[in-house]
Formats: C-alpha cells, sequence, structure tokens
C-alpha cells in the first residue's frame, strides 16, 4: 500500500510520540539535527509532504531506534518502518551543521532542523530532479543572487573536484527557474501593471 505524504501538523504529531515513547525507555536527552523533505516542511513550507525525517547529526541511540520502531508499528497505515532514519547522514558535506534552529523541545528528544545553507548544499549535491521546489524554496531563503554562490558552496562543502556534470546541470536549470519566477514576481518586469499614475 502506497503511503500518503506527512504534512507539518502530522510530522509534530509523530515526533510528539517518539518523544513520549522514549521517555517511557530511557531518561537520557537526544539531541537531533534533521535535513530533508521533513526540515522544509517543519520551517520553510508547511504545504511540503514527505514520507520521513532524515538525521543529518550523530546520536541515533538504539533507544531512541526503538521509540521510533514503536512509533512506526502503532501507525503502520502511515508510518513504514524507516520513516526517521539516519541514512542521509553518509552524504553529509564536510562542513559542520552551524546555527541549527530548534523546532521541537520534547521530554528527551529535541530535534533541530540544519540551517538553509546546509540543506541547499545536499540537495544540489544529490542532484536530484525531485528536489527542484526545495531548491528553489531554500535559494529564496538564502537570497543567493547568482549561480556562481551555487557553485561555490558545492565546492565548500564537497570539493570542486565533486562537482559533476549533473550538479552543474542541475544548478543551470534551477537558476534559470528562479530567474523567471522573480521575473514574474517583479512588479518592474510588468510594465505598468500594478501601478496607478496620477
Amino acid at each position: 500500500m502506497a503511503l500518503l505524504g506527512l504534512d507539518r501538523r502530522e510530522l509534530i504529531r509523530f515526533i510528539r510520540e517518539v518523544d513520549e515513547e522514549l521517555a517511557t525507555i530511557t531518561s537520557r536527552h537526544h539531541d537531533m539535527v534533521i535535513g530533508g523533505g521533513a526540515a522544509i516542511a517543519l520551517l520553510w513550507n508547511e504545504r511540503r509532504l514527505t514520507n520521513d525525517i532524515d538525521v543529518v547529526s550523530e546520536g541515533m541511540t538504539p533507544e531512541l531506534r526503538k521509540a521510533i520502531g514503536r512509533v512506526a508499528a502503532a501507525n503502520s497505515q502511515q508510518l513504514k518502518p524507516g520513516w526517521f532514519n539516519d541514512a542521509a547522514k553518509v552524504a553529509a558535506p564536510q562542513m559542520g551543521i552551524a546555527n541549527p534552529i530548534l523546532v521541537f523541545d520534547g521530554l528527551r528528544l529535541h530535534l533541530y532542523v540544519a540551517p538553509a545553507k546546509y540543506l541547499l548544499l545536499m540537495k544540489l549535491f544529490a542532484a536530484r530532479a525531485g528536489d527542484t521546489q526545495d531548491i528553489l524554496t531554500l535559494i529564496r531563503e538564502e537570497g543567493i543572487e547568482s549561480p556562481d554562490e551555487l557553485y561555490d558552496l558545492v565546492a565548500e562543502g564537497y570539493g570542486r573536484q565533486l562537482l559533476r556534470p549533473q550538479i552543474a546541470y542541475r544548478i543551470e536549470e534551477v537558476w534559470d527557474m528562479h530567474t523567471r519566477s522573480q521575473e514574474r514576481d517583479d512588479p518592474e518586469e510588468q510594465g505598468t501593471s500594478g501601478r496607478l499614475d496620477s
């Protein structure tokens, strides 16, 4: 059965359930940093749907995995077994995660979102067509002003030698989309529309 995506409200609900389960298992506090679609849904785009939560930091203890598994089992119609996992951290950039943003402060679980720059870097490096809208959201959030900034960001995070042709293609493609979007939103690009002369 195909699972429907989770929105911001549902993500918070299931994160809270994990925290409650974790509190019955351990007294240890868990500070986790997440990325991916869940991070964008929680902080920048409430309409964004996702099927999982991608952890990009260390700290996935056996106790946390157990709590996650319990919540998945109790909500099997909505959650797949690996709905909250740390597989994404193997593709994390060389730079550290500076100033993560707290989005959930629970009894045992403290969940942070990686900064927009960090998420943008990971999504550019992955070069997936399905990440286009997320990349555009993050470009706007970061105030990126040229495609050169995107190339430099990837080089900073992964090394210029790993700037694959697919990444360059994605940068040029999304920048073209971003530019056209900005032109549509800019009244100066639309003649006299939206302006009244006295």
